[in-house]
C-alpha cells in the first residue's frame, strides 16, 4: 500500500486509532480502529476524511484506506489494522498528547 500523508492524516484524526501489534508481526506495531464493527471503523475513516480535507484528496486516501486493511477480534471488538503502514509514521505526525488516553 502506498503510504502518503492524506493516509496518515486520515487514520490520525481518528477517534478509535490506537497502536496494534497483529498476527505475524513479530511485535512491530502499525495503526489501528478498535472498533464494534467494520461499518463503524468505516464511518470513522470517512468523517475524518470530510473533515481534514479537500474532497479530492480524501478520495485518494480513502481508496487507499478502504482496499488495504486486514480485520481481527478482540472479544467483543474488531481492530482494523494497515500493517504495511509503520505505527511511527504516524507519530512522526502528530503530537504525542494526541495518544496520552489510548
Amino acid at each position: 500500500m502506498y503510504t502518503n500523508s492524506t493516509t496518515l492524516e486520515i487514520l490520525k484524526n481518528c477517534p478509535s486509532l490506537r497502536p496494534y501489534s497483529g498476527r505475524g508481526m513479530y511485535g512491530q506495531q502499525c495503526p489501528a480502529l478498535a472498533v464494534d464493527d467494520v461499518s463503524e471503523g468505516i464511518h470513522q475513516l470517512f468523517e475524518s476524511a470530510r473533515e481534514h480535507l479537500p474532497a479530492d484528496q480524501a478520495l485518494d486516501g480513502l481508496q487507499a484506506l478502504v482496499a488495504n486493511f486486514r480485520t481481527d477480534t478482540l472479544g467483543f471488538r474488531t481492530v482494523m489494522y494497515w500493517p504495511s503502514i509503520d505505527w511511527t509514521d504516524i507519530q512522526d505526525n502528530t503530537s504525542e498528547e494526541a495518544f496520552a488516553a489510548v
